[in-house]
């Protein structure tokens, strides 16, 4: 009996393909020697390569995974506090020069390979399409604090500002505790926080509408008033840690406070907690001044206990405490 041909033919044994890039990127940043951190160009070859293959081979969140090793394994200043750094153990000495300007390319050329923003330019992106890229606020922070340090480029800066900017509400109150490069003026102490680029942030949040009520595709970047409530919150935190700043001016603080809208704040107790800290840790506080920062709280937002609070506080002005006490005898 005569076998047919596709009897006689053996079964071809399967090609073996090459791995995918964004494999080979990971291995790079998860190898125990130094050629990847050494070999800044092979990297950012390596990523190019990533980004151009199809979206099945490189998904943006699949590109965002490896930039986030690599990041906490190479560059120790955007690694979370609980993780451990490899790289003193595995680069060479060598000068502080030397090892500034290498944290400068490997941080330059991260960002080169973030995925394109998909809120960038507006346009009716929801958050849902933010979320897909894979890139958090708070990496985004974190590579925006390690590059003031290393005097990375102003417009990669103002890039990662815009971009973190965009997705402000997802931020933690650790990732914007960013410390102030060269901040203060020649009479007053330097910062230790940088608050004008938070009051920037957000700033660049609400330009992009994310504290609007509408519902229009603007609104949507930022979450409409969900995520203006959650930046609202977040700037409340901060403020009662900056409060402790003591160049921090009162000009500079209500600036910030006014930033955020008021209908983004459901409740003032968590800005009242920031204004007292700051008139505790600023006795010297002139009058027109604390009249001023008093003036940020609404009465009617004050739940029971915060209210009570305020009228024994001797450090709220007395104009602030029958507001108060008015408002509760309203609500009677």
């Amino acid at each position: 009996m005569k076998q047919s041909p596709s009897q006689n033919q053996s079964p071809k044994t399967p090609s073996r393909s090459a791995p995918e890039p964004w494999l080979v990127a990971a291995a790079a940043a998860s190898a125990s020697d130094d050629s990847c951190v050494n070999d800044v160009d092979s990297f950012a070859r390596t990523v190019a390569a990533v980004k151009s293959k199809a979206a099945s081979c490189a998904r943006p969140d699949m590109l965002a995974s490896v930039l986030s090793h690599y990041a906490a394994k190479w560059l120790p200043d955007v690694a979370p506090p609980t993780s451990s750094s490899a790289s003193g153990r595995f680069l060479p000495p060598e000068s502080p020069t030397a090892t500034w300007l290498k944290k400068r390319l490997l941080l330059e050329s991260l960002v080169a390979a973030l995925p394109p923003d998909p809120a960038a330019g507006g346009g009716g992106c929801c958050a849902a399409a933010v979320a897909d890229d894979g890139i958090t606020c708070d990496f985004l922070l974190k590579l925006l604090r390690a590059g003031s340090m290393v005097g990375a480029d102003a417009a990669l800066l103002r890039d990662l500002e815009a971009r973190a900017a965009r997705r402000l509400d997802q931020a933690t109150l650790g990732a914007v505790m960013i410390p102030a490069f060269g901040h203060g003026g020649e009479h007053a102490p330097a910062l230790l926080l940088d608050v004008p680029l938070v009051l920037r942030l957000v700033r660049g949040f609400l330009k992009e509408g994310g504290g609007s009520k509408a519902g229009g595709g603007a609104a949507l970047v930022g979450g409409g008033g969900a995520a203006a409530a959650r930046v609202a919150r977040l700037v409340d935190a901060y403020l009662a840690e900056a409060a402790l700043e003591a160049g921090l001016r009162p000009a500079e603080f209500e600036e910030l406070a006014r930033a955020v809208p008021a209908h983004a704040r459901p409740a003032d107790d968590a800005l009242y907690r920031a204004v007292d800290t700051y008139l505790k840790a600023h006795p010297g506080t002139a009058k027109e001044e604390r009249k001023s920062l008093a003036r940020l709280i609404d009465a009617r937002k004050l739940t029971a206990e915060a209210a009570a609070h305020t009228v024994q506080n001797e450090r709220m002005p007395v104009r602030a405490v029958v507001q108060v006490l008015f408002s509760e005898h309203g609500k009677l």
